[in-house]
């Protein structure tokens, strides 16, 4: 079973470097959002996410409320994204 982080790099290719990583570029950004929104649901609190993927929690809280806002408006990127991502057998932490 995979990791959500796997999971998304595999679908955004976006790697898991880049995702934990401190660039900024969009992609990264976009990917890194989606981690926060899943690991979210799974539970982790924003502290806890922020320390698997070298960020702050304000940093955490914005990227789940940019995601939750972009379900609202129905996006059809992200919706997309979130249903290949639901797809797929995944696990919170690495096995």
């Amino acid at each position: 079973m995979k990791t959500t982080v796997e999971i998304i790099s595999e679908i955004t290719g976006v790697s898991v470097n880049d995702i934990c990583g401190l660039k900024r570029d969009a992609s990264f950004v976009e990917a890194r959002q989606l981690c926060i929104y899943f690991y979210r649901l799974d539970g982790l609190t924003y502290n806890s996410i922020g320390y698997c993927l070298n960020r702050t929690h304000p940093t955490c809280i914005h990227g789940y409320n940019k995601i939750s806002d972009l379900i609202f408006v129905k996006d059809k990127r992200t919706l997309e994204l979130i249903k290949l991502i639901n797809e797929k057998d995944r696990s919170v932490f690495v096995q």
